[in-house]
């Protein structure tokens, strides 16, 4: 039985990856290098540190990559206070239905703990989380393991009891190492999610039917709600 969902953060949570893709191309920009945001797909759910490596090799960028990682953080956090970031469609609503299941509710993302502390502060989300996961916490980036179980051991929930909701091939392939149920979100369809247990393009497609039929609770002990909140 389902009794925890844990929640990567860019691409599910938030729709942060077209800001990514912004500040970006605005920083190669006032290097005049012409930056290929198509290379940016395999490190999707990945480390900053992997990813900036890479284009670090590519591009025969000059300083260390600890600059480069630095400098995306600094730009990327001003981008949010400045202009705000997105929410997935739907996601508050999802998350707002776990929570009337009594599910407890994880974040774990890849990104820096700076970004994380800021995403929900912005978007007011820090009430609807029992644990964040950041960066900061782990060793080792997806898809390895690590983030997840660490997240499951915070909320004292062993594995083969939390769903994960990934966006990313090293999401997904993270959650299966640690034996966690796995549901791939293809919004942008630039992913191979078939490795996922279940696949959506939206959040609605995650019906209360559906959440029964994977979580094996008792529809019957818990009040009907229509759809994602609106009790019926």
């Amino acid at each position: 039985m389902i009794k925890a969902v844990i929640f990567d953060m860019d691409g599910v949570i938030v729709d942060s990856e077209p800001i990514m893709d912004i500040v970006l191309i605005q920083f190669f920009d006032e290097m005049n290098i012409e930056f290929d945001k198509n290379i940016a797909k395999d490190f999707r759910g990945g480390s900053s540190e992997a990813f900036w490596g890479e284009l670090k090799r590519i591009y025969s960028l000059p300083e260390p990559v600890d600059y480069y990682v630095n400098e995306r953080l600094k730009r990327t956090i001003e981008y949010y206070k400045n202009n705000g970031v997105k929410l997935i469609d739907n996601v508050s609503d999802l998350i707002e239905e776990f929570k009337t299941l009594n599910l407890k509710i994880a974040l774990a993302t890849s990104a820096a703990h700076e970004r994380m502390q800021v995403t929900p502060d912005i978007l007011n989300l820090e009430k609807y989380f029992d644990v964040l996961v950041s960066s900061r916490f782990i060793k080792n980036a997806k898809p390895d393991p690590e983030i997840f179980l660490y997240a499951s051991n915070s909320l004292n929930v062993l594995p083969d009891s939390c769903m994960v909701i990934e966006d990313s091939e090293n999401g997904i392939a993270a959650a299966k190492k640690a034996g966690m149920f796995c549901v791939g979100f293809d919004q942008y369809g630039d992913q191979i999610l078939s490795k996922a247990d279940l696949v959506v393009k939206d959040f609605k497609e995650i019906s209360r039917d559906i959440i029964f039929e994977f979580f094996g609770l008792n529809i019957s002990l818990l009040p009907r709600r229509g759809s994602f909140g609106a009790e019926l």
